[in-house]
């Protein structure tokens, strides 16, 4: 990281990532999962488009959205299909991480989200039931104003669409240097932590394998107990 302040969000808060197609979003947004409380509560990954790293994770665990969420600690993917006539299991699956607390949830394109009442209900009340979100977008004017209003820290690629550049250049300083007309360089990205008040540039995170790896390190695989008769 190219500055001494990052900080790495608490289990308590909710972040942003966004950037056009190829920008490094994916990467940032799985090293940010890496250094999350994996092994303290369940981590739910909500994979609409199959991503290949998101699959490749070790010890990830795919779970059907049509289930109750999972309780214990650990790593998980879901892969609700888009479009309205499955908007009602997914949004019937949020309602029930929402009472369950205490989960961590990771939405790789938050635009496919329904957004009804149970995301938006997690955005603003999940700091008082311990529901953190990782919310990646690659169109940011497509999705809910709570994802901006309620994170408390931005990554921001380069953005393609100007509406997306405007959209998201409400909520973070440009008095800071950090225009987003302003093209970054390949896999870099500007880190706004609201609390402090801070932006800054933020170099390429860890490649595929090195993420990979961070994974297999910190998550204690579940332990098998065998009984004898």
């Amino acid at each position: 990281m190219a500055d001494s302040d990052f900080r790495f969000p608490r289990a308590d808060q909710h972040v942003s990532v966004m950037g056009r197609n190829g920008s490094g979003k994916t990467y940032m947004g799985v090293f940010l999962l890496s250094q999350s409380d994996l092994n303290e509560r369940p981590h739910i990954i909500f994979d609409y488009k199959r991503d290949e790293l998101l699959n490749e994770l070790p010890h990830v665990q795919e779970i059907s959205i049509h289930k109750p969420p999972p309780e214990r600690p650990g790593l998980y993917i879901v892969h609700p299909n888009p479009g309205k006539n499955n908007d009602a299991a997914t949004e019937h699956f949020l309602w029930q991480v929402w009472a369950q607390e205490n989960t961590a949830l990771y939405f790789d394109e938050a635009y496919m989200l329904p957004d009804i009442e149970a995301y938006p209900s997690i955005l603003t009340q999940g700091r008082s039931k311990h529901v953190s979100t990782i919310n990646l977008t690659q169109r940011p004017a497509w999705i809910s104003r709570f994802v901006f209003t309620e994170s408390t820290h931005y990554s921001i690629f380069h953005l393609n669409d100007k509406d997306d550049r405007k959209k998201v250049q409400r909520f973070v300083p440009d008095d800071k240097g950090a225009s987003l007309e302003k093209r970054l360089p390949r896999h870099h990205s500007y880190w706004y932590d609201v609390g402090e008040d801070n932006i800054f540039l933020v170099q390429p995170v860890p490649n595929r394998d090195r993420l990979l790896s961070i994974f297999d390190a910190r998550i204690v695989p579940k332990r098998k107990f065998f009984f004898q008769r």
